[in-house]
């Protein structure tokens, strides 16, 4: 008897190599236009979850966080490799609330530095804050609701 919740079947994903992954066009690439600026269901299960309370205090910090993220991004445009760490703290954080715009422009970019692509870094960065930005007013809204 198998559980219904996982595949009898493996998924592959297991023979993919690193490089072939690479090579491969990535999700981001193709959906950051589509993508939704907040996800408010996501939003939703987790303020249910945590709390109005919980989930302010959160955003409070967040904001700080970003903040200093976004002060030690300025400094870091010669310095792909930390930059690019950066990008990925802000990613993670981004995305976990629900920030869905702002953390596939953010992984995008480092996505692009990681792979040593062409990237107008000044540009960018301002893209991914402004995004930011833009997710952090839809979140002032619903954290008043």
């Amino acid at each position: 008897m198998t559980d219904s919740n996982f595949p009898e079947e493996p998924c592959g994903m297991h023979e993919d190599t690193f490089g072939e992954v690479l090579a491969r066009k990535t999700i981001t690439d193709e959906m950051i236009d589509n993508a939704l600026l907040v996800d408010e269901k996501q939003l939703s299960e987790l303020i249910k979850l945590i709390g109005l309370d919980t989930f302010n205090a959160i955003m409070d910090d967040f904001k700080i966080e970003i903040t200093q993220r976004f002060e030690a991004m300025s400094s870091l445009q010669d310095n792909p490799h930390d930059l690019a760490k950066e990008l990925h703290i802000i990613t993670s954080c981004g995305g976990n609330l629900g920030m869905s715009k702002f953390s596939l422009l953010a992984r995008q970019t480092m996505n692009k530095i990681d792979r040593s692509q062409p990237v107008d870094i000044p540009l960018a960065l301002r893209r991914i804050q402004e995004m930011y930005e833009d997710s952090l007013k839809l979140f002032m809204l619903r954290s008043r609701t």
